[in-house]
């Protein structure tokens, strides 16, 4: 069986759709946010017992390819046993069978110009075609090399579906929109699934804009959108906009994949933790009032060890043990993880029952960035 998507519950305002996405081993529904192994490394660096992949359902396996990396992809007979024993530790991590895996191998970029200036994008395809293979996997992410047919014809002929990954910080948008249209073109059997490589709207506002006039239709020809390498934390209310990852739900992003920032647990001055308020992970300051911290403590109901540890980190009074052994980042991704489910499926709820604007009316901040862009959109 391959990724199939379809829409499902539809709520009128802003015409959400909830998605559901089949795949041979269960089905998953949207918005969603997907697992990380990072995460999963939290969770077992803290001894919790918390169903970071039973709750989502979708893990996306990211194995970041540097310039090292890559030469070995390129040069080193046998380097696909490594790269299969690495990947496979990390599946072996996850405990949820019927979990969608979604293989990202994200070039960085110095890798990506190499690769380019190397011209070897098809011998790299196929490499992680085969690893693809190996793992039982249905897909593969892979950016589109500026040749979309070229490169899906490769990875169907491996028999598997390709989810490509546009790069949103594109300057030219001729090139941007003739790729994007090119994988919608290409159909939702061999294309499922389109990602975009983040960067903030302000960085890529026209590429935004078209993801936006395209969202209903990418749905309804059933091709779900995905955005990856999203940030963990936002510094500043002013870089609330419409590609903050929660926010982004209602325009471009039915799936969000995280990128590895270093854990999150901020330095021994600065903890952070995630705020369901204005749904983001920012530094912790209990004199505004927006970070409720008896209700965010029952977010670890039932493991005293982990309340206390997060009420330490809000009221900033750790010990030089917790720092030492990474505690505060280790929490704060996994509190953060736990509390994004929560609200996602919240807003699965409400698009359901057609109410996702009192979703938003609880929501100060999205609610202030999500109607203002509204407006605007309204008025051109």
């Amino acid at each position: 069986m391959v990724i199939s998507v379809s829409p499902g519950d539809r709520d009128s305002f802003n015409d959400l759709s909830k998605l559901k996405i089949y795949h041979k081993k269960g089905i998953i529904s949207t918005p969603n946010r997907t697992v990380m192994k990072y995460d999963l490394t939290a969770k077992d660096e803290l001894g919790a017992d918390i169903p970071l992949t039973r709750a989502s359902k979708c893990f996306t396996l990211q194995e970041v390819i540097n310039p090292e990396k890559l030469k070995r992809i390129l040069t080193e007979n046998g380097y696909m046993a490594e790269m299969l024993s690495n990947v496979r530790s990390s599946l072996n991590k996850i405990g949820t069978p019927e979990s969608l895996v979604l293989f990202y191998p994200s070039l960085t970029i110095d890798a990506l110009s190499n690769l380019m200036k190397y011209k070897k994008q098809n011998e790299y395809t196929k490499f992680f075609c085969d690893i693809s293979n190996f793992l039982g996997l249905e897909s593969i992410m892979l950016p589109t090399f500026n040749d979309p047919t070229k490169t899906v014809s490769l990875v169907k002929k491996k028999n598997l579906q390709w989810i490509p990954v546009l790069n949103l910080n594109e300057k030219d948008m001729n090139i941007f929109t003739s790729q994007f249209n090119e994988c919608v073109d290409i159909g939702e059997q061999d294309v499922p699934i389109i990602s975009f490589k983040f960067v903030q709207y302000p960085s890529a506002n026209k590429a935004y804009d078209l993801i936006m006039d395209n969202f209903d239709d990418l749905h309804e020809k059933g091709i779900a959108s995905m955005i990856v390498d999203a940030p963990r934390m936002l510094y500043s209310a002013n870089s609330l906009d419409v590609s903050t990852p929660h926010y982004s739900s209602f325009f471009t992003a039915d799936l969000i994949s995280e990128r590895y920032s270093g854990g999150g647990g901020g330095s021994k001055t600065t903890p952070r933790l995630f705020c369901k308020n204005d749904l983001v992970t920012s530094q912790i300051d209990l004199s505004e009032g927006k970070f409720d911290l008896d209700k965010e403590i029952q977010v670890f109901d039932g493991d005293p060890k982990l309340q206390d540890l997060l009420k330490n980190i809000a009221d900033d009074d750790l010990t030089k043990k917790d720092w030492k052994k990474g505690r505060p980042k280790y929490l704060s991704r996994v509190h953060e993880n736990v509390q994004t489910r929560i609200e996602f499926s919240d807003l699965q709820k409400n698009i359901s029952s057609n109410s996702a604007k009192d979703y938003l009316e609880d929501k100060t901040d999205m609610n202030t960035v999500v109607s203002n862009h509204l407006r605007k959109r309204l008025e051109e």
